[in-house]
């Protein structure tokens, strides 16, 4: 009986299987398990409380990163738009849409908004008129880890909070008609049905249809009189879920989010007797509210440490990041500074912080807060994070800051500089020479040189501390990922011994975007013939590989599909490593055939393809069809005309090492279903011990 509901099941549209006579608790559940919708209709009643808010997000539907909205002012102020991630669904031009700006600030009466997906067109209606109407490429496929959300542009980061009520909102399954979306009444249906709908009267949570999961209040939203009440706080939102969110393992491997899942922020790690400690900034973006530390004993394993490590003084917009110094005298008194960030009223200070065992840190008296030094700063610009070096007893610090143009000859680099003799107490000095700006992440002296990360893994080196900090020429960023990743730094002091690369330095850094803010496995340094820095697998991480499993394939014989899928499916939830040997071509990528592939249902996934010098990362068909590169990355090296292919992944979070250097990293988001693409004469897959 189930296998014809099933069959039947997935014959009809969403709005059609809510309402069959009889379909129970245990059938809602199965609808659940087999979610999808491409075409739909996104509907909400809202009143804006400020038509000057940007980029605010109404009704959301959404599935890991990806997400179709409905925006006010993203793009053009006081304009509605479908918002979409990247702008993949988005007409940019939004200047001779029918329907002027809003000007009328409305307080009683709440707008109809309502978005069509359909095919290749996008039309948005304003009070059952429409608003505007564009084709598109292609519609976005939601499936079963889909989440509707109310007051944000898409939860994950807290982008796009909306001010103002939302009386009701509702999910169709199909593509309703022009005549269909006049006729749309608050809180009165017609036919058709939607397949989901929140009307919160009497604080009421729940979809009425019982397709989603109960809803959940964050932040400061709250139902007053049957309506959803929301303050544009980063936080502030209504979520209901098509399946139970995943919770964090106790102990995770390889990646780690914090019981908050995705709460996190920047990254440092220090090591010390045989303890990794890594620290983060925490809360949800944009409004930062402490320091949390996890630990672990071989810097894979990781564990939350209970409480926050540290919390800014009362009245602190946002926390910024930090480091760890050493204290003066370390080998006779071994204590650690830490340093912080507050954004306090219009403005970014440097606070010091001193801990005996790197878990209880006691704040420095306020008198050494280190501020903008307007000798050759901006007085309000950014201060924020230093990374040390120590020469000849001399701390010199290296931090996010804005020079000011009119006070320092060109070049200098976009960054601050300041020395210190105890690490709390602080002199600002002129900004180093160089070419290269943004966030700074840290500084390492490598040989005879020093090299310092910015921002998204660029790269640059001196042969002196003060400069000038040029470029690399070659892997000018050492991951090239887009937009998955962000602020790596150098891991100072990890342990000597034999499972650690010769330069005995690391690289850390953190995943945004996707499934949650994750930390990442942390990553060897080499450093070339050229000079040229390079990240490599860590041979620690090697302890991801706890269980081996056979591999084989789903169709024996079947080996000149352009896919051949693993009969593993692999969980996403658990960290797994996958590596195959392949023969390298010198073609470009998307011709030789040799990579791996994340099938996301419907015939369609996500392909990562390699050759002697490149890695490309686009989409594609299993039968090999409608590829399309997103993403090149080269490494400016030769791999030879063979080499091992090895991806670790865990949830929507993959990366991509071949013969050991890192190539690729991305977020992915895929069913568990991993296929081969081309040949490999040798193919071996373990999955990390996951304890709860």
């Amino acid at each position: 009986m189930a296998s014809h509901f099933f069959t039947f099941a997935r014959c009809l549209p969403i709005f059609l299987l809510l309402n069959l006579p009889g379909l129970g608790a245990d059938n809602k559940q199965l609808l659940r398990e087999q979610f999808h919708v491409s075409d739909k209709t996104l509907v909400a009643w809202a009143i804006p409380s400020d038509l000057r808010q940007r980029g605010s997000g109404i009704l959301t539907l959404q599935e890991d990163s990806r997400f179709d909205s409905i925006v006010l002012g993203e793009i053009e102020a006081g304009k509605w738009m479908p918002g979409s991630d990247m702008f993949y669904r988005t007409h940019r031009v939004q200047s001779r849409w029918d329907l002027e700006t809003e000007t009328t600030q409305h307080t009683k009466i709440p707008l109809c908004l309502a978005i069509v997906y359909k095919g290749n067109s996008v039309t948005m209606y304003r009070n059952g008129r429409r608003y505007c109407s564009y084709e598109v490429e292609s519609q976005q496929p939601f499936n079963n880890r889909s989440e509707i959300v109310a007051g944000l542009r898409l939860s994950t980061g807290s982008y796009g909070p909306f001010a103002g009520i939302i009386d009701e909102i509702r999910l169709y399954g199909i593509a309703l008609t022009d005549d269909e979306v006049a006729s749309l009444e608050l809180h009165k249906h017609s036919e058709p049905v939607p397949a989901a709908c929140w009307r919160f009267e009497e604080g009421s949570l729940t979809d009425e249809q019982r397709l989603f999961l109960d809803g959940e209040l964050h932040g400061n939203a709250k139902i007053v009189d049957g309506k959803l009440i929301l303050d544009g706080t980063n936080d502030s939102h209504f979520i209901a879920r098509l399946v139970e969110p995943w919770k964090p393992a106790a102990i995770q491997a390889g990646f780690y989010t914090p019981r908050r899942v995705g709460g996190m922020w920047d990254t440092w790690v220090y090591y010390y007797k045989g303890i990794w400690y890594q620290y983060y900034l925490a809360g949800n973006r944009g409004s930062w509210d402490g320091f949390e530390l996890m630990t672990s004993p071989d810097g894979v394993h990781w564990k939350q440490f209970d409480n926050p490590v540290l919390k800014p003084r009362a009245g602190t917009t946002w926390m910024g990041t930090g480091h760890i110094i050493e204290g003066p005298n370390f080998d006779k008194q071994p204590h650690w500074i830490m340093n912080y960030s507050e954004w306090f009223g219009d403005k970014q200070d440097i606070m010091f912080a001193t801990s005996d065992d790197l878990i209880h840190w006691k704040k420095v008296d306020e008198s050494n807060r280190f501020t903008q030094d307007t000798r050759w700063y901006l007085a309000k610009g950014r201060w924020d994070c230093i990374d040390s070096i120590n020469i000849d007893g001399t701390y010199h610090g290296y931090f996010t800051a804005d020079p000011d143009p009119t006070k320092n000859p060109s070049p200098v680099c976009g960054f601050g500089h300041a020395e210190s003799q105890d690490g709390v107490h602080w002199r600002a000095a002129a900004p180093v020479s160089g070419n290269i700006t943004g966030e700074f992440g840290g500084i390492q002296k490598i040989g005879e040189k020093y090299y310092i990360t910015i921002s998204e893994g660029r790269i640059a080196c001196s042969e002196s501390h003060l400069g000038p900090f040029i470029a690399q020429s070659k892997n000018p960023n050492m991951f090239d990922p887009g937009f998955d990743m962000y602020f790596p730094r150098f891991v100072h002091n990890p342990p000597v011994d034999a499972t650690l690369d010769k330069n005995g330095v690391l690289v850390n850094h953190f995943y945004m975007g996707g499934m949650g803010v994750f930390s990442a496995p942390l990553k060897a340094v080499e450093i070339d013939h050229e000079g040229i820095l390079r990240l490599k697998w860590w041979k620690g991480n090697e302890k991801l590989k706890r269980i081996a499993a056979a591999v084989g394939f789903e169709q024996q014989g079947a080996r000149d599909a352009q896919v051949s899928f693993l009969s593993n499916r692999f969980d996403p939830n658990e960290s797994a490593v996958v590596e195959a040997a392949l023969s390298l071509s010198s073609d470009p990528p998307e011709k030789t055939s040799a990579g791996f592939y994340f099938d996301q249902g419907d015939g369609t996934g996500s392909v990562l393809l390699v050759n002697q010098s490149e890695a490309v990362f686009g989409t594609m068909a299993q039968d090999g069809s409608g590829l399309k590169i997103n993403v090149r990355c080269r490494r400016d090296m030769a791999f030879g005309s063979s080499g091992t292919l090895r991806i670790v992944f865990h949830k929507d979070l993959m990366e991509a090492y071949l013969n050991d250097y890192l190539v690729m990293l991305k977020r992915v988001p895929w069913n568990g279903r991993l296929g081969l693409v081309g040949e490999s004469s040798s193919l071996h897959a373990w999955k990390s011990d996951l304890i709860k």
